[in-house]
C-alpha cells in the first residue's frame, strides 16, 4: 500500500492512496500528485498484512 500524506502521518491527512494488490503479475502501485511548493509531504510505503514483508523498492520521480 502506498500512500501521500500532508502536514503528519496521521491516515486522515492522506491525498492520495493506491494498493493494485490483486494485480497478481507485478503487485505494484503508482501514486500521481501535483505536489505544492513549500509543503511537506510523507510517502508511506506499508504492507497490506502482517505477514507481507520486504524487500520494496520506492521510485520517486518529477514529472516530466
Amino acid at each position: 500500500v502506498l500512500y501521500v500524506r500532508t502536514e503528519s502521518c496521521d491516515a486522515e491527512e492522506s491525498i492520495e492512496c493506491n494498493d493494485d494488490w490483486l494485480d497478481l503479475v507485478s503487485d505494484q502501485s503508482l501514486i500521481q500528485i501535483n505536489a505544492i511548493a513549500r509543503t511537506t509531504y510523507f510517502v508511506v510505503l506499508d504492507a497490506r498484512e502482517v505477514s507481507a514483508f520486504g524487500p520494496y523498492r520506492l521510485n520517486i520521480r518529477p514529472a516530466p
